[in-house]
């Protein structure tokens, strides 16, 4: 009886906020359940109605669920999503096989299904989930194109359920027996049913996520160690362009040294000219006023012994004749 009333309560809860906030957040919903205040898990329902000859959608619908478990027992739905052609319910014949813009709805119908296949998963496989939601609002309904088991496919593959093979792989599965395959494949109490085709696809989507990763990683690598090869190179120019300018300037240094010691030595040499030339001009006017000197005092000695001689009677009316000493030049 309580398992009726939680799911007659969670039914409620999905008519509820289909009319009011379709995409409402599990944790407003739970305003709704005052005791609901310690925890809940993420869940997600695929359900599907079977195709029907009675008026509504003739090839059935497949549809997710997507709500949260709560530790007291009770189950709120707050997103239900299907994906429609965007023109409207009111497709009939041959409009319906139309590639036309997609959207993502929900109708009171979606409270009925045929066959549920429910399981917990993770926060991030909830996140997951959504962005699919969101994304196929963008996309183009057709339906031997892309159609609402497309969608519940997609949703399926991506968090990592066995997913029925199909031979046109289209989405073209009948709403109702993609559900129920899909929930064979995956239930822990069915045997595993695995087609070879099923297990070559999944070995070689792995193979090629593995060579993916392989690659993305020799890039790495060789991006890296091109990094390193280009960073040592510049390193070795700068120490390179370093040494060269420290021996230009050492270069430099020297020259101006030795500039220098020419330039001093070439002032001392410039000195030692002008000292020797001041030396031989004062040594010449020395000489000359020696020489000066010398002749007077000879002219002197010549005047002095005339004088002597013609005291003594020489070159006078004595007859004599008077010779002076020679004169010579400075001893």
């Amino acid at each position: 009886m309580s398992d009726i009333s939680s799911w007659i309560r969670s039914v409620a809860c999905v008519v509820l906020y289909s009319c009011m906030i379709p995409f409402a957040s599990a944790e407003d919903v739970q305003l709704l359940f005052p005791d609901n205040n310690v925890s809940s898990k993420p869940i997600i329902e695929f359900r599907a109605r079977d195709a029907k000859l009675d008026g509504g959608q003739i090839g059935g619908h497949a549809f997710v669920f997507l709500g949260r478990e709560y530790d007291n027992g009770n189950t709120v739905f707050d997103v239900a999503a299907g994906f429609f052609p965007k023109v409207g319910e009111g497709l009939v014949g041959l409009k319906r096989f139309a590639i036309t813009p997609g959207k993502v709805d929900y109708t009171i119908l979606d409270i009925h299904s045929d066959v549920i296949f429910r399981l917990n998963i993770s926060t991030s496989q909830e996140e997951k989930v959504k962005e699919i939601i969101k994304k196929y609002n963008e996309k183009d309904f057709g339906a031997f194109y892309r159609n609402c088991v497309t969608m519940t496919k997609e949703i399926a593959d991506a968090l990592g359920l066995v997913v029925p093979f199909s031979a046109l792989d289209f989405g073209q599965e009948m709403p109702g027996v993609f559900i129920r395959q899909l929930k064979g494949n995956n239930d822990q109490d069915a045997p595993l049913r695995f087609e070879k085709k099923q297990i070559d696809d999944a070995l070689e989507r792995q193979r090629k996520l593995d060579g993916a990763a392989a690659e993305k990683k020799r890039k790495e690598a060789e991006l890296a160690a091109a990094a390193a090869f280009f960073a040592q190179q510049r390193f070795l120019a700068e120490q390179e362009q370093a040494r060269a300018a420290a021996a230009q300037a050492q270069a430099a240094a020297q020259a101006k040294a030795m500039q220098e010691q020419r330039e001093q030595l070439a002032a001392q040499q410039q000195l030692l000219r002008t000292q020797e030339e001041a030396a031989r001009k004062a040594a010449a006017e020395q000489e000359a006023v020696r020489q000066a000197a010398f002749v007077a005092e000879q002219r002197k000695r010549i005047e002095a012994e005339r004088a002597a001689a013609a005291a003594k009677g020489y070159g006078g009316n004595g007859g004599g004749t008077f010779t002076p000493a020679p004169v010579f030049g400075p001893p």
